[in-house]
């Protein structure tokens, strides 16, 4: 019985906790269509949201409503509290806007890194 017990919290209970703590990155944002054709994803990032879009009206590249998203080269970025309020200021004090403009994928993955330490 406690051999069933130990095989299941090692197989089960630790594989969703590391899961869950993995490093995160661009390629875990999943992307969705908006009504107005611009692209959005939102993640979870520690106690914060990250929100990232892209399309005809954000501060990304191309500045067009594309359907795929491989087909843009940055994106706008926007960090967020739970209660909805922006926190990208309260993470980057240097920052004069609550939206970071053309932020490459690569640059989305330092900016997880950094909410993640928050």
């Amino acid at each position: 019985m406690v051999t069933k017990i130990i095989w299941f919290f090692e197989n089960h209970v630790l594989s969703l906790f590391k899961q869950k703590n993995k490093d995160m990155s661009f390629s875990d944002l999943k992307f969705k269509i908006r009504e107005d054709g611009m692209q959005h994803a939102i993640m979870k990032v520690g106690k914060y949201k990250l929100s990232v879009i892209a399309g005809k009206y954000a501060y990304s590249s191309p500045r067009l409503n594309l359907v795929d998203i491989n087909d843009f080269n940055t994106f706008e970025c926007a960090i967020i509290k739970d209660n909805g309020d922006f926190a990208t200021r309260d993470i980057f004090e240097n920052m004069y806007d609550d939206v970071i403009s053309n932020v490459t994928r690569e640059g989305i993955d330092k900016l997880i890194k950094e909410i993640q330490q928050q």
